[in-house]
């Protein structure tokens, strides 16, 4: 395999040999804390690399992220050992996973008998399934030079049982979900820390945001919970295929994925509403002020498709309907020193999966964002913006989400954080 190279503009894809080896460049899945399927940056807002660094352990429920395992290390070494890479299981006969996790230096594919797909989250568990693989097919546009089209299908030779799929999100679907401040999550094997190597033995999740276009390709800067993170230029990224996501936890740890992640999937909602939004690629290495990339699926859509990984692109009708989706929640903003706070109220039959919200400076037109999930106490949910400047006005608005999609973003609510 061909994780952890060095690229020649000095990024690091996320993957790794195996657990018996050093990784040559270390990347990370780091994580942050939001959930659900919500734009917190709003339309009128101006504006790397998976423990996931900064994750918390996933609680069992996404079986459908998977491990790709060296053959000949798991039979000798066991899956711990043997993992190198990440994938998701989209039907229960494939796997879509980066490229570079699949090709090897010389330019050729990885052969099918040299990969086995582990299902089940923990690698040391005596109740690990693995699954042989007929063929792997890499994106016949991908460039190692400058990652684009980084992913690939590996179709299985038995159909996995037991396990949930995650569908990979359509283009029509994009439009009303793939916003800056989006949170999103990542799950991987990677390792779990910026300054060492600690692989866990189960998956671990982080909640990241969706970063705008501008962070994956034009140099644009982006400011998450009071941190700035600086993006790419067009000589390192190109957002018309790959996205940007990085996370900041609440107390200010920078939440990314990294070494042993790549292939691994970025999910955008929960429930039913779940989609695969990206794949992890590449980063200039772990848990800096520099977003992850991650490989933008809706652009991937039509090579899914060709080889059985996604359904056949549906029609733009296929949409929840604009009356389906809930109305916007009612806020009420409160100003702390150097900090605003954000509570959130919808009627009981809007069944929210989520809460967000965005404060923009009115001066800089910096965003940043916070969101949260319904409170199992009955009490109202609320979110925080750290680090903002004392005095300075900022434009507030929320979103709400279901299971049915995102609400619209609320009025400007104006505040100014306290001096003291």
């Amino acid at each position: 395999m061909t994780a952890g190279r060095t690229l020649s503009r000095a990024g690091t894809y996320r993957g790794v040999m195996n657990r018996g080896r050093a990784a040559a460049l270390v990347t990370c899945l780091a994580v942050v804390a939001a959930a659900g399927l919500i734009p917190a940056s709003l339309a009128h807002a101006a504006a790397l690399q998976p423990r996931v660094i900064n994750g918390t352990p996933s609680d069992g429920s996404a079986s459908y992220v998977v491990a790709l395992l060296d053959a000949a290390v798991y039979r000798t070494d066991g899956g711990f050992q043997a993992q190198f890479c990440g994938g998701t299981l989209t039907t229960p006969t494939t796997v879509v996973t980066a490229a570079h996790c699949v090709r090897e230096d010389n330019g050729t594919v990885s052969a099918p008998q040299s990969i086995v797909v582990a299902v089940g989250g923990n690698l040391n568990s005596a109740s690990l399934k693995v699954y042989p693989v007929v063929s792997v097919t890499v994106h016949p546009g991908y460039n190692p030079d400058s990652d684009v089209n980084d992913v690939a299908v590996i179709t299985l030779a038995a159909p996995v049982t037991g396990a949930i799929t995650l569908a990979p999100l359509q283009p029509s679907e994009a439009g009303a979900i793939m916003v800056a401040g989006t949170p999103l999550r990542v799950l991987g094997w990677g390792n779990m820390s910026a300054s060492s190597e600690t692989y866990p033995e189960s998956p671990v999740v982080g909640t990241l945001v969706l970063f705008p276009d501008s962070t994956c390709g034009s140099g644009g800067t982006y400011v998450v919970n009071g941190v700035r993170f600086t993006g790419f230029s067009s000589a390192d990224a190109d957002a018309t295929v790959m996205l940007c996501a990085s996370g900041v936890s609440a107390s200010g740890k920078i939440v990314d994925s990294c070494g042993g992640d790549s292939g691994g999937p970025l999910v955008v909602g929960t429930g039913t509403a779940a989609r695969l939004v990206g794949v992890v690629s590449w980063g200039n290495e772990c848990a800096t002020r520099r977003p992850g990339v991650y490989t933008r699926i809706t652009a991937m859509y039509p090579f899914l498709a060709q080889y059985a990984a996604a359904a056949p692109i549906s029609a733009p009708a296929s949409a929840p309907a604009a009356s389906a989706l809930p109305s916007p929640p009612s806020i009420a903003v409160q100003s702390y020193r150097n900090a605003l706070r954000v509570t959130f109220q919808v009627p009981t039959a809007v069944n929210a999966t989520a809460f967000a919200a965005s404060a923009i400076d009115s001066v800089t037109g910096a965003i940043a964002t916070c969101s949260t999930a319904p409170r199992k106490d009955g009490r109202l949910p609320y979110c925080t913006f750290p680090g903002l400047r004392a005095g300075r006005a900022y434009a507030v608005n929320a979103i709400v989400a279901n299971a049915a999609g995102n609400s619209v973003p609320t009025a400007s609510v104006n505040a100014v954080p306290k001096r003291r």
